[in-house]
């Protein structure tokens, strides 16, 4: 895989979880992003797997 031209144009994905710990805010799970153009790399502490919409939507909204 090459490089992205844009800075949108590739990001990769994973969520790690179930946790056996409680996070800061109750958290059970973590999901990461990493840009392919500037291998920027976010990771965000969630309480479900149905909030990595919300964390994209925040990640692609902060760092477009």
């Amino acid at each position: 895989i090459k490089l992205g031209k844009y800075k949108i144009d590739l990001i990769y994905s994973d969520i790690i979880g179930l946790i056996p710990v409680l996070g800061y805010n109750r958290s059970r799970y973590l999901v990461t992003f990493i840009y392919n153009y500037s291998k920027l790399i976010a990771v965000y502490l969630i309480k479900a797997k149905g909030n990595i919409t919300d964390s994209f939507i925040y990640f692609k909204k902060y760092y477009k």
